[in-house]
């Protein structure tokens, strides 16, 4: 037996409004399926022990850094980079609490499994706290 994850992208704004996800996403996942099927034609009920289906809007109502249905925490493009990212002022991992900082995939670099935005982050708070990543890894 094989598990397989069929993931098909979708927009998060709709004509209607993003909330209209909770009306279409069944008809929009029978459609992905339906053309998959034209491909794999022995897809059929019969093999699908289950299904879950979530849209964008749901992506988002369950993890906030999946904003607008992205696990990238925003937009991977110029307005959402570097300084720009999460927002202008907000890019440097502090925030404006003395001390309290912030990491995940809304802080540059982006998201995806690459550990970089809490690297990114801990260099930061190390600097703040006196010392550097490079000396604490030194001293390890």
């Amino acid at each position: 037996m094989h598990t397989v994850k069929v993931v098909a992208y979708q927009p998060y704004y709709l004509k209607e409004g993003p909330q209209h996800w909770d009306a279409i996403k069944q008809l929009v996942s029978e459609a992905n399926l339906n053309y998959l099927r034209r491909f794999s034609p022995n897809l059929t009920e019969d093999k699908i022990l289950a299904r879950t289906i979530e849209s964008p809007l749901d992506l988002e109502r369950m993890n906030p850094h999946n904003w607008h249905g992205s696990c990238h925490g925003g937009a991977q493009n110029a307005a959402q980079t570097g300084a720009m990212r999460p927002a202008p002022g907000w890019a440097q991992h502090r925030m404006p609490i003395p001390g309290l900082y912030q990491t995940g995939s809304t802080t540059h670099p982006g998201g995806s499994v690459t550990g970089a935005p809490g690297r990114n982050a801990a260099m930061v708070m190390l600097k703040d706290f006196g010392t550097s990543i490079e000396e604490v890894v030194r001293k390890s």
